[in-house]
């Protein structure tokens, strides 16, 4: 996980403790630093580095250090747990990313609400979303970090991303012990594998052939539910608007990285990126055969 002196940063590092401690994997809690540097105004002119690389490092190791100090004094995790810490010089998005093809789960802290993405969830937790090879955590500040969820919500379509998301859903509500809400936000039209070219459906045989399809890929999706409470919620609407209103900020909501809608060329989808932004409590993007769920 990513660790800077900010609320979201540490309200992460709680979370991180908390699913080191479910799933058995150790922490890598990382600050990445850059040279603070003073532009003189005229542009490749009067650059002056104002501070020597070698504090700038030790100054890192001293931030992630307390840091992680502190965290384990609030949680008092399992004695056995492995907690490791490491300074990168480099673009925060980028020093993460790069060690995410190691991580089991990527955590990144979320900021309060701005005007535009950079803003709301900071630069690098923007980057490590579109581009992280692992699942990401994303934790705004102002979440309960230090509790098992209410319940593990999961957006389901019939995307690869989604069935993805929806096994990593099935194993964190088994380690939290709480129920397991699958959603499925529907449309006034076919489900997949229906053609309605020839007339629109109505309302009643929509919603009918879409909870057939819901029914039937929950079944080959989670063929083994057993031990997790699994709920179904088919509901009519915009599936962020759906999935923002269900998961409350208790809950831990999971979604797939990119759904059938949109540009394939998008690496990150609407619905991804809406849920990212505006959840109440944690949010987890999942990539397509990337649920990493063995330590």
């Amino acid at each position: 996980m990513g660790v800077e002196d900010s609320e979201g940063s540490q309200a992460a590092l709680d979370q991180a403790l908390l699913q080191a401690e479910l799933t058995g994997r150790p922490v890598l809690a990382v600050n990445a630093w850059t040279y603070p540097v003073w532009g003189g105004g005229v542009p490749g002119v009067g650059y002056e580095v104002l501070q020597p690389p070698l504090d700038s490092a030790r100054a890192a190791q001293q931030l992630v250090d307390g840091l992680v100090e502190d965290a384990l004094a609030r949680r008092a995790p399992d004695p056995g747990l492995v907690v490791r810490t490491q300074v990168e010089q480099g673009d925060p998005g980028r020093v993460l990313v790069a060690l995410s093809d190691q991580a089991g789960l990527l955590l990144v802290g979320g900021r309060a609400h701005g005007a535009v993405l950079s803003t709301l969830l900071g630069s690098a937790t923007t980057y490590a979303l579109h581009r992280a090879t692992c699942p990401v955590m994303v934790v705004p500040h102002e979440a309960p970090t230090l509790v098992d969820p209410a319940r593990v919500v999961v957006g389901l379509d019939d995307s690869a991303s989604s069935r993805s998301a929806l096994r990593w859903g099935l194993d964190a509500a088994r380690r939290h012990g709480c129920p397991l809400v699958v959603v499925h936000a529907w449309v006034l039209a076919a489900p997949p594998g229906r053609d309605w070219a020839q007339h629109l459906p109505l309302p009643e045989q929509s919603e009918a052939w879409t909870r057939e399809w819901f029914e039937r890929e929950l079944a080959e999706v989670l063929p083994d539910r057993r031990g997790v409470e699994v709920r179904m919620a088919l509901v009519n609407g915009g599936p962020s608007h759906v999935l923002l209103d269900v998961a409350g900020a208790d809950d831990l909501l999971v979604l797939g990285s990119r759904g059938r809608g949109g540009f394939a060329s998008l690496v990150l989808g609407s619905v991804a990126t809406q849920c990212a932004q505006h959840a109440r409590g944690v949010a987890v993007v999942v990539r397509e055969h990337e649920e990493r769920l063995e330590p």
